[in-house]
């Protein structure tokens, strides 16, 4: 992550360049962060990056099972064979709730 990139993150849009690798800070309704700011933010940037990708990959799960979902209740409405098996459908409802409480 480059400095710039987590600054913006942080605070959005302030003032300031960065110029042979050192900010040159113009933002005066923000102090300028120190080093322990840019790391601490670095890290949360990193956090919430990893964060989104996984929520990404937990939301995809469920949409890509919904559809095993939707095909059991009707074949149960239907009183037709399931091509899930019971413990099979409960395996996966379970799973893509806590897919589902792990998005935040």
């Amino acid at each position: 992550m480059d400095i710039a990139s987590v600054i913006i993150w942080k605070l959005g849009n302030v003032d300031f360049v960065i110029r042979g690798g050192v900010i040159e800070w113009s933002e005066e309704t923000h102090p300028e962060p120190t080093g322990s700011d840019i790391a601490l933010w670095t890290d949360e940037m990193m956090a919430a990056h990893q964060q989104e990708s996984a929520n990404q990959t937990a939301r995809q799960f469920l949409t890509d099972t919904d559809w095993k979902i939707i095909r059991h209740i009707r074949q149960k409405a239907l009183e037709i064979e399931t091509s899930l098996t019971e413990e099979e459908y409960i395996a996966l409802e379970t799973e893509r709730q806590q897919k589902a409480e792990s998005i935040t």
